[in-house]
């Protein structure tokens, strides 16, 4: 009696084998996939912090430099009324409004050391020109250790023509 082979008995054979060797060499891979995603979420997290703290710093400088604009706006060039009279328009008065942005940046630089103001008068017009560097947390992270270069423009006028 010969003994016949049954093709399926050895594929058993030969499957349960491949599927040894590839428990074998797939074991821990998960691992890495699950650290992959974490450093992944990890950065994004990062990253949007560190871009909700660039946003957050830009509007306050915004705000800072619109107080400073407005408080120059209100430095009215007292000596020309008075000279003139109310016969032509309103200029400001140059140095008060300097002394004024002077004022609002002496009261911003005890939260924000780094403050620069520049100030440009003309006529009726104030522009106020604001500039720091925002500190980021995870700057480092994203090249931003030394701080994020921020700055504001605000113009504003006389309210009285």
């Amino acid at each position: 009696m010969t003994r016949q082979r049954t093709p399926t008995s050895h594929a058993g054979t030969v499957r349960s084998a491949a599927r040894g060797a590839a428990t074998e060499c797939d074991e821990g891979s998960i691992l890495v996939v699950v650290l992959a995603f974490f450093v992944l979420s990890l950065v994004l997290v990062m990253g949007t912090v560190a871009a909700s703290a660039a946003f957050i710093a830009q509007r306050d400088l915004v705000s800072t430099c619109d107080s400073a604009a407005v408080a120059a706006a209100g430095q009215v060039d007292l000596e020309g009324l008075y000279r003139g009279g109310l016969q032509g328009s309103l200029e400001l008065d140059a140095a008060a409004a300097q002394r004024a942005v002077a004022t609002v940046a002496e009261a911003e630089r005890a939260h924000d050391p780094e403050l620069k103001m520049s100030v440009r008068v003309d006529g009726s017009t104030v522009v106020v020109t604001c500039e720091t560097r925002a500190a980021l947390p995870f700057g480092a992270a994203f090249g931003y250790g030394d701080g994020l270069p921020r700055t504001a423009v605000s113009a504003s006028q006389l309210p009285v023509d």
